[in-house]
């Protein structure tokens, strides 16, 4: 019973293509795990970037809202300090004018009583002294 040798040959041949193709399947699935684990690997990766950059991202917003608040305050408060010296000037100039018309009122005050006063005391000294002389003169008449 012995085999026939193109039987044997075309049974190797199957159990060739069969090994052949065993080995092509598993060189694919290898393959394509690889890939996958590529992908995994990049897909990780992209979170953990992904998670970085968002980070980074929020870090930066809260860094500039801080700085844009510090900005708006140092504009406050040199608008602020421009007031205060405007509103100081202003109250100053009051000061300064009210001063000055209370300096001009006193001058015509003294002014006018120095011709007031003055004139008064010489009618007053005039009187006086024509009295005495009508008296001197009643006496000596």
């Amino acid at each position: 019973m012995g085999a026939s040798v193109p039987a044997v040959q075309s049974f190797q041949m199957w159990r060739d293509n069969a090994a052949y193709q065993k080995a092509q399947k598993r060189a694919t699935q290898e393959v394509n795990q690889a890939i996958m684990r590529a992908a995994m690997v990049f897909w990780r990766d992209y979170h953990v970037y992904h998670a970085i950059k968002k980070k980074k991202q929020r870090r930066a917003s809260v860094h500039r809202k801080r700085r844009e608040v510090k900005t708006a305050k140092q504009m406050l408060e040199l608008w602020w300090e421009q007031m205060a010296w405007k509103r100081r000037a202003v109250q100053l100039d009051c000061l300064l004018a009210i001063r000055r018309q209370r300096t001009v009122l006193i001058a015509s005050l003294h002014s006018w009583m120095h011709a007031t006063f003055d004139g008064l005391l010489l009618a007053n000294a005039k009187c006086h002294d024509d009295l005495l002389e009508a008296q001197i003169h009643e006496v000596i008449s």
